[in-house]
């Protein structure tokens, strides 16, 4: 097994050869041989794909290239239903997805006054907060 992992935050990639791959609770385990193990969040990754003995699986902070060899399609299927299964208990308890962004607020026009630039007015008044942008 080879595998290269690259982060958007950091340029350089990692590279790790030898080693198995397994999943453990709802993380993706990669033990090489000389390093730590190092984890991947099932629920972070959103995009799975094999070309030829390639397995490239991508998130919104990452891309991980797995060399398997003859088995990489079946891997790759296997994978979708387990990363599929991690996320419903996730969206289930309503925690966000990596890849979900907050919709923007639309502005309650009853908290914007006028008068609100006055401190004496607006000092004594239960207002919402405007939201700023």
């Amino acid at each position: 097994m080879k595998c290269y992992y690259y982060r958007k935050t950091n340029s350089l990639p990692k590279f790790r050869v030898g080693g198995t791959v397994s999943i453990y609770r709802s993380q993706l385990c990669l033990r090489p041989k000389f390093f730590k193990p190092f984890f991947v969040d099932l629920v972070s990754i959103g995009y799975i794909e094999s070309q030829e003995n390639l397995l490239d699986l991508r998130g919104c902070q990452f891309r991980l290239m797995i060399s398997l060899g003859e088995f990489c399609e079946e891997v790759r299927d296997w994978l979708r239903v387990i990363v599929l299964r991690a996320r419903v208990p996730h969206t289930l308890l309503g925690r966000p997805l990596d890849w979900q962004v907050e919709e923007p607020r639309q502005m309650d026009m009853s908290a914007v006054s006028p008068l609100s630039c006055f401190k004496l007015w607006t000092k004594n008044r239960a207002q919402k907060p405007a939201i700023e942008y």
